[in-house]
């Protein structure tokens, strides 16, 4: 599976590994607070997710969603 499954969307373990500064960019996330914020949530869901087949996913901010299954 490619990392990001459309350009609407970024993978939510992709989103956990990357720099704080390039994770803010990818999504839109403009204060560092609202950042920690997204990553403690986003991480509990990863973390929770570890053994099912889903996939979790961040909407890029402006982006539509055109594809969901």
């Amino acid at each position: 599976m490619p990392d990001d499954p459309t350009p609407d969307v970024i993978d939510g373990a992709r989103f956990l590994k990357m720099s704080r500064q390039d994770a803010m960019r990818e999504v839109g996330i403009k204060s560092e607070a609202d950042y920690a914020r997204a990553y403690k949530d986003v991480e509990q869901v990863v973390k929770a997710n570890r053994n099912n087949q889903a996939s979790i996913v961040i909407k890029r901010a402006g982006r539509p969603v055109i594809d969901v299954q």
